[in-house]
C-alpha cells in the first residue's frame, strides 16, 4: 500500500505555517518533510514548513499554505481569458453572471506558477461557485490527505515482435468512415450531448445500442448529481484466461458550450473520444481474449469528472481488480506543424510511466505518429480519478488541443476535425488494449478479380478498403488484386475506373482464411440506380472516394440539363461550387476541385457530399478528405 502524508504532520507543534512551494527539479527536494501534491513539467508543487525554508534558495515559496483555499489548475486558454479580466465561459455561467463580470469578482486573483500548459492560480472566495460547474480543463489541486492506495499491479510483459503483423493490421483495420458515422448522428442529429438535457439521454441510449448490438454485455451505470440523474455507458467483454483482470478503453461522452441546453455539438470534445471507444469495440468485441476489457463512455465530465469519479470509487470499494485505463479526450484535431499526439500520464503515487511507455511505441510503430510526452501529471480528464484510486491511466490527446479554435465553443463541429489523426490515435489505443488484454486474432487474405464484361482494359482499377489505413491496390492486367495480413471484421471493398460504375461490396475476413471477391464494372450509363428523378441518365462520379488533394469528378449529362455542381461539408454547409449554374449542358464532363474554400484554404479532414442539383431534382455523391 502507498500513503501520502497529512498536511497537519508537517506542521510543528505550536501550528507553524506551512509553505505552498515550487520546486523547480522533477526530483523530490531532499527534506523529509516534503509533502509532493503535483508535478508540472519542470517542477513540482509541494508544501514545506515555512521555518524550514532557506532564503535564496532554489526552492521558491508561492503562498503560505491555506487547505481551505481554492487552488485550481487551469489550462493555457482559461488563464488567458483570466487575464484580460474576463472569465471563462463555465465560470460566468455557474456564477450566474453575464457579460463582463464586476471588478471586485477577480479581486485577489493569483498566479502562483504555471509549466506553459497547467497554471496553478488562487480563487478569491467570489469565485468558489465555479466547482459546481468548472468546464474546460481545470481541477483543484490535490491535496495532502491519508489515502489507502492499492499496490500497483506489475507492469505485463513487452508485446513480442512475432505479433508486429497482427497489431499493424489491427491498426489498419480502424475505420474513419465508422468514426464519422457515430459522429453524424452524436455531433449533428444531437445537437447538444449538455450533461442535464435529453439529447444526453439519447447519446447515451446511442451507445448503448451499439454495445449490444456487437454483443458486449452492455449496461447504464447509473449516479446522481445535483439533482439529475445520469449515467455512464459500460460494454464489457470478458476474458477466457482471468476475467478478473480488467482493462479500460473510456471517453466522456457529454459536451459544453455557453449555450449547452441547445447547441453545443462538442465534435472534437469529446464527440471524437466517444466515437474512438465505439470503434475500438468495433474492432475487438468479436475475438477472444485473455482478460477483461471494458469498453465506458462516461457522463458529466465538464462537470469536474463526475461520471469517471463516480465509476473509479465503486470499482474501488468493489476491489476491482483494473489494470490500465486508456483515457481519449479531444483525439481529432489537427495542426501540420508539430507533434501529432500528446501522452500524458502519471509520476507519483501509483506511476502509469510503463503504460505510457506502451501507448507512445505503438502511436510510434503502428500509426506514424509524432508523439510528445508530457512531464507534468496528468489532470483535467477521466484519468485522473482513476489514478487517485490507484489505478494506473494514461490520457491520449491531440497536440494541439488547447490551440482549438472552437474549445467549449457552439462552433465545435465536424468540419473541424482531421479524419487521419482521429483513425490513427484511435488504432494506438485499440492496438494497446489489444496487447494489454492479450486479444487473440489471425489475419486473413483478401484476394479478387476484376471483371470489364464489354471489354476493356483490366488494369488500373482502383480497389480500396474504404475509411481504413489498408494501402490503396490497383489490378493487375489480368484484373487481379490482393491484401494480405487483415484485421478480421467486416469491410467496404470499392472499385473505381472512369468512365465505369463504382462498385461497392461489403466483405468479411476471417482470420487465418482466404475471402475471395469478383468485382464486375459495369460501363456508366448501363445501370440507372443513382438515377436524378426525371432525368434518368444522369451519372455522378468520384475518383477517387478518399482524397489527399484534388477530387475528379466525373458527370455525364446524356440529355441536355440545367443545373450546377456544388460541394457540402458534413454539417450541410456549402463549401466548394466545382461547376456553376450552367444551361442547356450536355455530354460528358470531367471537373476538379481542389478541396479548398474560396479563398484559398483548404477545407479540413471530413466527410463531404458532391451534389448535382437541377430544379427539383438533385444527385449525390460522398467522399472523404484525409490530412
Amino acid at each position: 500500500m502507498v500513503f501520502l502524508a497529512l498536511a497537519a504532520g508537517i506542521a510543528g507543534a505550536d501550528g507553524e505555517p506551512i509553505a505552498l512551494v515550487w520546486s523547480p527539479g522533477l526530483a523530490s527536494p531532499d527534506s523529509p518533510d516534503w509533502v509532493g501534491l503535483h508535478r508540472l513539467a519542470g517542477g513540482q508543487i509541494g508544501l514545506l514548513p515555512e521555518a524550514g525554508m532557506r532564503e535564496g534558495g532554489e526552492i521558491r515559496q508561492i503562498d503560505t499554505y491555506d487547505p481551505d483555499a481554492l487552488y485550481m489548475l487551469i489550462s493555457p486558454p482559461d488563464r488567458a481569458t483570466l487575464e484580460r479580466g474576463e472569465l471563462p465561459v463555465q465560470w460566468a455561467r455557474a456564477l450566474g453572471i453575464d457579460g463582463a463580470p464586476d471588478a471586485g469578482v477577480l479581486r485577489g486573483l493569483r498566479f502562483l506558477c504555471s509549466d506553459g500548459v497547467q497554471s496553478l492560480v488562487r480563487l478569491p472566495e467570489s469565485l468558489r461557485g465555479v466547482l459546481r460547474e468548472p468546464g474546460g480543463r481545470v481541477q483543484e489541486l490535490p491535496r495532502p490527505r491519508e489515502v489507502e492506495l492499492r499496490t500497483a499491479p506489475p507492469a505485463p510483459p513487452p508485446v513480442g515482435a512475432r505479433d508486429a503483423e497482427l497489431w499493424q493490421a489491427l491498426a489498419n483495420a480502424a475505420n474513419s468512415d465508422r468514426l464519422f458515422a457515430d459522429l453524424d448522428y452524436l455531433s449533428t442529429t444531437l445537437q447538444t450531448r449538455y450533461y442535464s438535457t435529453p439529447e444526453m439521454d439519447l447519446a447515451c441510449e446511442y451507445v448503448l445500442a451499439e454495445f449490444e448490438a456487437l454483443g458486449l454485455t452492455a449496461y447504464f451505470d447509473p449516479f446522481t448529481y445535483h439533482g439529475h440523474e445520469l449515467k455512464n455507458v459500460v460494454g464489457v467483454t470478458l476474458g477466457s484466461v482471468d476475467p478478473a483482470q480488467i482493462y479500460i478503453v473510456c471517453g466522456h461522452l457529454d459536451s459544453i458550450s455557453p449555450e449547452g441546453e441547445t447547441l453545443a455539438p462538442g465534435a472534437e470534445d469529446n464527440g471524437s473520444g466517444s466515437a474512438a471507444v465505439l470503434e475500438a469495440a468495433r474492432l475487438l468485441a468479436s475475438l477472444p481474449c485473455d482478460y477483461t476489457i471494458y469498453f465506458i463512455c462516461f457522463s458529466a465530465e465538464e462537470q469536474g469528472l463526475v461520471g469517471s469519479e463516480h465509476f473509479a470509487s465503486q470499482a474501488a470499494a468493489e476491489g476491482l481488480d483494473i489494470r490500465a485505463v486508456l483515457n481519449l479526450d479531444m483525439v481529432a484535431y489537427h495542426e501540420p506543424q508539430g507533434d501529432d499526439l500528446w501522452v500524458e500520464g502519471f509520476y507519483d503515487g501509483v506511476p502509469s510511466v510503463w503504460l505510457m511507455d506502451l501507448v507512445q511505441a505503438n502511436a510510434e510503430t503502428y500509426a506514424d505518429l509524432l508523439v510528445y510526452r508530457y512531464e507534468g501529471n496528468g489532470w483535467g480528464s477521466d484519468h485522473v480519478p482513476f489514478h487517485e484510486y490507484g489505478y494506473p491511466a494514461v490520457l491520449s490527446i491531440d497536440n494541439e488541443w488547447y490551440n482549438y479554435p472552437c474549445y467549449h465553443q457552439t462552433c465545435d463541429t465536424v468540419d473541424w476535425l482531421d479524419a487521419n489523426l482521429w483513425r490513427s490515435i484511435t488504432a494506438t489505443n485499440a492496438v494497446s488494449v489489444a496487447q494489454l488484454a492479450q486479444v487473440q486474432a489471425s489475419v486473413g487474405t483478401l484476394d479478387g478479380k476484376t471483371v470489364l464484361p464489354g471489354g476493356g482494359d483490366l488494369a488500373d482499377v482502383s480497389l480500396h478498403l474504404v475509411g481504413t489505413g489498408y494501402a490503396e491496390r490497383t489490378s493487375a492486367a489480368d484484373g487481379y488484386f490482393v491484401w494480405n495480413a487483415i484485421f478480421p471484421g467486416t469491410y467496404t471493398l470499392v472499385a473505381e475506373k472512369l468512365a465505369y460504375e463504382t462498385v461497392t461490396e461489403e466483405v468479411t475476413i476471417t482470420g487465418g482464411e482466404t475471402t475471395t471477391v469478383e468485382l464486375v464494372l459495369e460501363p456508366v450509363g448501363s445501370d440507372v440506380a443513382d438515377a436524378v428523378p426525371g432525368n434518368p441518365h444522369v451519372r455522378l462520379q468520384i475518383m477517387p472516394s478518399s482524397v489527399v488533394d484534388d477530387v475528379a469528378i466525373r458527370l455525364d449529362l446524356p440529355a441536355p440539363a440545367e443545373g450546377r455542381l456544388v460541394v457540402y461539408g458534413a454539417d450541410g454547409r456549402l463549401v466548394g461550387t466545382p461547376l456553376r449554374w450552367a444551361a442547356h449542358l450536355q455530354g460528358a464532363h470531367t471537373l476538379t476541385w481542389r478541396t479548398r474554400h474560396t479563398d484559398g484554404t483548404l477545407v479540413p479532414a471530413g466527410l463531404y457530399w458532391v451534389r448535382w442539383e437541377e430544379v427539383g431534382h438533385s444527385i449525390s455523391k460522398r467522399f472523404v478528405v484525409v490530412r
